[in-house]
């Protein structure tokens, strides 16, 4: 029986280190307990090839588990703003100001994994700041 042989331009030491980061993204640890060394080059390719379908599945499920966070975070924004925090940018200052973390009260990328949103959510639609009202002086207005 002949070995299949990795893709043009894919070496062992590509597939190696593919199956060692993959494993890891999909996992949260490396591969240690997997002999790849010893690994023939089909057992490599099955195992990258494994790994892709899994890596494939593994990030729609992230995206789905952001999606609903991401609903999750809005009405909690939508319920701290009719609470009396008035507005948007001001319900995720109240909610910013309830860790007691200091590094959530300044850390986007920190305060997003805190609720589970993706990287960059808060930079991708920038809370605005409150408006101040302004006062409208008439002429009409009587005279002392």
């Amino acid at each position: 029986m002949s070995e299949q042989q990795l893709p043009q331009g894919f070496d062992r030491e590509d597939c190696r280190q593919y199956i060692w980061d993959v494993f890891k993204t999909i996992n949260g640890i490396r591969p240690r307990f997997m002999n790849l060394g010893e690994m023939s080059d089909l057992e490599l390719h099955t195992t990258a090839e494994s790994l892709q379908v899994e890596l494939q599945q593994h990030l729609q499920e992230e995206q789905q588990i952001e999606q609903v966070a991401i609903v999750k975070f809005e009405e909690l924004l939508a319920s701290t703003a009719a609470s009396g925090a008035g507005d948007r940018g001001t319900a995720l200052r109240w909610l910013r100001d309830a860790h007691d973390d200091e590094q959530a009260k300044f850390d986007d990328s920190y305060f997003e994994y805190l609720y589970g949103l993706p990287y960059g959510y808060l930079k991708k639609e920038p809370v605005q700041a409150p408006q101040r009202a302004r006062i409208a002086c008439s002429d009409s207005s009587p005279s002392p």
